[in-house]
């Protein structure tokens, strides 16, 4: 499977160790628990970064491919089972950092595929979001493509650099 990891750092080796996710958790893991959040489209990738608190433009991000050998196993989230919530700041992040920390304690593999939050219709159509545990015995064997510079449209720039009131 073929999946996106969109980021400001070039350096492939930093870019898939988890560390960033470590100091600044995301959705589905918590502080000190490394983690790798990738997309299934590269579009998601983008608009992933474009949601977090801290970018005011995409001026240096990139993205790298990164295949997932057909035989490696990745779970998958029961969308189902997630309270009305789970997409909010508070509530729903202790609920995912849950679920994400309970899957990485199984053990079961190397990656989690969950829906975005910022578009989770896209689940239903096979574009989600998938959580890498650095420290699986599988994350390996990860064929990780060299940094690709981002070259979006200067609109995109602009809508993230001057906001709409």
């Amino acid at each position: 499977m073929r999946c996106f990891r969109v980021t400001s750092i070039s350096d492939p080796a930093k870019a898939f160790d988890g560390r960033g996710a470590s100091k600044y958790p995301g959705r589905w893991n918590e502080r000190n628990e490394r983690a790798v959040y990738l997309t299934k489209n590269l579009p998601l990738g983008i608009l992933e970064v474009m949601v977090q608190d801290n970018v005011t433009g995409l001026s240096g991000c990139g993205y790298y491919v990164a295949e997932i050998p057909d035989d490696v196993v990745l779970s998958t989230i029961d969308v189902a089972a997630l309270s009305a919530t789970w997409r909010t700041a508070l509530v729903g992040r202790t609920e995912c950092r849950a679920i994400g920390e309970a899957w990485r304690a199984r053990h079961e593999s190397v990656g989690l595929s969950v829906p975005s939050a910022v578009v989770p219709e896209a689940f239903a159509f096979d574009d989600y979001n998938i959580v890498l545990d650095p420290t699986h015995a599988d994350f390996g064997r990860l064929v990780i493509g060299s940094f690709v510079p981002l070259d979006v449209d200067a609109r995109v720039q602009s809508m993230l650099m001057n906001p709409r009131p």
